[in-house]
């Protein structure tokens, strides 16, 4: 009779807990996300439910436009990308498959978010035009105006150093700067600028004093900077920052025209949010009342 009880528990336990999992939350465009995507979402990014819910959003809408334009890549095109990369990096096509594994990263991952990545290429292809269109010396010019910190350098700068395990606790402490959770480490020093990693100053040459940088995924987590303080500051003439003006301005208008369009997206999108916390709640007490119900047939006698 207890192997019965314990079997009757078991079967609704999981019962109860796929009905949670694997529930629609959301739906986009006739696009269902169920709970499963936003706890892998979760998992993945370290963001909130509601973070990970608009991170879910855009991609539906995404998927859903670039299934209405007829979009697609085909193997070919991830090949050639494939190889454009290890080019790049002058490493054969075995090699770049062995430097990604090395770096924890599963290749059929790898060559699925080439496949995304070709295929968002497509879907904006129109919209960087525009912006290739709009690049010329004078707005670019104007940017490097607007935009000075970002061709300043500095001879030492003061950081303070916020690493975790998720995104979590460090888009608190951004929306906080005092707060201090108990699962975020921190440090903090001063560092001469030719004495630092190339990759950390290229991050924090463009934080401007007193602001954070962005959160950044590593292996092991995600961290991210404030900087303190700036000492020696220079900025650099446009004559000798052009190329990384031109890439500035680039990366800046193809963001906010990426954003615009998917602004449009959502405005013109059906969007429905499933508020279903009180259904899940009634639905939970349901199965353990059916659960009961058959704990206690299991343990009567025949």
């Amino acid at each position: 009779m207890i192997k019965k009880l314990l079997f009757s528990a078991m079967i609704c336990a999981v019962c109860a807990n796929a009905e949670v999992v694997n529930g629609v939350i959301a739906v986009v465009d006739n696009e269902p996300i169920t709970g499963y995507e936003l706890a892998k979402v979760q998992k993945l990014t370290g963001a909130s439910p509601q973070a990970a819910m608009e991170i879910l959003i855009g991609q539906k809408l995404q998927q859903s436009e670039i299934k209405r334009r007829g979009i697609a890549v085909n193997d070919a095109e991830i090949d050639a990308r494939l190889k454009a990369i290890a080019d790049q990096n002058k490493l054969s096509l075995d090699q770049l498959k062995t430097a990604v594994q090395k770096q924890g990263i599963n290749y059929d991952d790898f060559k699925a978010n080439i496949r995304h990545t070709l295929l968002e290429e497509k879907l904006y292809g129109s919209i960087f035009a525009d912006v290739q269109h709009r690049t010329t010396p004078e707005n670019v010019k104007k940017f490097y105006s607007q935009n000075s910190s970002l061709f300043t350098t500095f001879d030492s700068i003061t950081l303070t150093r916020y690493i975790a395990k998720s995104q979590a606790p460090l888009d608190k402490i951004r929306a906080n700067p005092k707060l201090r959770p108990s699962d975020v480490y921190v440090m903090k020093g001063t560092l001469k600028a030719n004495q630092m990693d190339e990759g950390l100053k290229y991050i924090v040459t463009n934080v401007e004093q007193g602001k954070f940088s962005p959160i950044i995924p590593t292996r092991n987590g995600y961290e991210m900077f404030y900087v303190n303080d700036k000492k020696g500051l220079h900025t650099l003439d446009f004559d000798s920052v052009q190329d990384k003006a031109i890439e500035g301005y680039v990366t800046s208008e193809r963001k906010k025209a990426v954003t615009e369009f998917n602004d449009r997206l959502r405005s013109n999108a059906n969007i429905r949010i499933i508020e279903r916390p009180q259904a899940k709640a009634q639905g939970a007490k349901t199965a353990s009342t059916m659960c009961l119900t058959t704990a206690a047939r299991a343990a009567t006698p025949p």
